[in-house]
């Protein structure tokens, strides 16, 4: 995510946080209204959801709202639904406090500010349960006004039919431009992060993913930095197109031993890189699984691999950018030492021992 989508997330967060206190000073100026809550207990009841307002605004606005907003999960998606059922029960427990019913049916204009956070962050059967429930509830206060003899059957259709489309006709709306906009959005960074040739992550995407991995690792965190070897005679002596091919078919044996294990990218022109959140056993097997599974005698232009193998534990990660840029360091420097040994191997930077032979530096 750039540092300019951060920012702007940032001032969408704090904003969004901003409008939840509102809530608690128009609870707070009804308390004082005539048409406000009628009794000791109702004030008391109102007063409580107006101050239970300035703790949600604090959660609201420690909440990154960038990955539930890209990818619709993150570690804060219960939360996330939690923070929809208590706007819509907040507000409809202070509008049943209101002395009239026609106050009530006024205020459930209110969802509105709710429905534009359900329309960017919420998921489709949130959405639609969230439409459900303040349809119902506008339903209910214009029955209740029509009963206390304030407005004629035609004026509470009315009065309901404009709160339910200022209520439900801004999360529909809302929510689908912010699904086309997300797409859109989604779709040029995609592209902005892809390799064109091989289809795999971009350094720019490989950047990413592996910073997304080492925040989400609770122990460990390993690069293999992959080189295929001599490609540079396969170029010179075949020609470009064909150095293409054998970079694709790389590529698609990489994804197939990698599958979900670890981010996948073309770094370089022959080189590849795998983030992965696992131990630096795992990343031996799967290093070794690599180079076989690159190597086969049996294709036109069969080549081999130097693997350079980096690891550390993300016990005490305060800094991931940093973190994965020292492990690519030492990544780079075994792979290096790979090929200075003769290439074709898998070479294990320090500080864990170096044990075997027959390929493996």
């Amino acid at each position: 995510m750039s540092k300019d989508f951060r920012m702007r997330e940032r001032l969408i967060r704090l904003s969004i946080a901003a409008f939840v206190p509102g809530f608690g000073i128009i609870a707070v100026i009804m308390v004082f209204s005539r048409e406000g809550p009628g009794t000791p207990t109702q004030r008391i009841v109102a007063l409580a959801v107006a101050g239970s307002t300035i703790p949600v605004a604090v959660v609201i606005a420690r909440t990154e709202l960038g990955p539930i907003w890209w990818i619709r999960e993150s570690h804060w998606w219960s939360m996330n639904h939690a923070l929809v059922i208590y706007g819509d029960l907040g507000v409809t427990t202070v509008l049943v406090t209101f002395s009239t019913p026609e106050a009530s049916l006024f205020g459930t204009t209110l969802f509105a500010v709710v429905s534009v956070y359900v329309a960017n962050f919420a998921e489709t059967m949130v959405r639609n349960l969230h439409i459900v429930f303040t349809s119902m509830t506008i339903g209910v206060f214009a029955v209740l006004t029509w009963r206390s003899g304030m407005w004629d059957p035609a004026g509470c259709i009315a009065r309901a039919v404009v709160a339910g489309a200022v209520v439900n006709g801004t999360v529909l709306l809302q929510s689908v431009h912010s699904i086309d906009v997300r797409r859109d959005i989604h779709g040029a960074l995609q592209n902005a992060h892809r390799d064109p040739l091989t289809g795999l992550w971009n350094r720019r995407g490989f950047t990413y993913w592996a910073i997304e991995t080492i925040k989400c690792c609770d122990r460990c965190f390993g690069v293999l930095v992959i080189d295929l070897d001599r490609f540079k005679h396969i170029n010179d002596a075949h020609g470009h197109h064909v150095g293409d091919d054998v970079l694709q078919l790389a590529a698609r044996r990489l994804r197939e031993v990698v599958g979900d294990v670890g981010s996948l990218a073309r770094t370089g022109g022959d080189e590849f890189a795998v983030a992965a959140g696992i131990d630096v056993g795992e990343l031996m097997d799967l290093a070794h699984a690599i180079r076989t599974a690159v190597h086969q005698p049996a294709d036109q232009f069969p080549v081999t691999v130097t693997i350079g193998v980096a690891g550390r534990s993300t016990d005490h990660t305060h800094d991931p950018a940093a973190t994965l840029s020292s492990t690519l360091r030492e990544a780079d420097a075994a792979l290096y030492r790979g090929k200075q040994e003769g290439r074709n191997r898998i070479a294990l930077a320090p500080p864990w021992p170096i044990h075997g032979s027959g390929g493996v530096a």
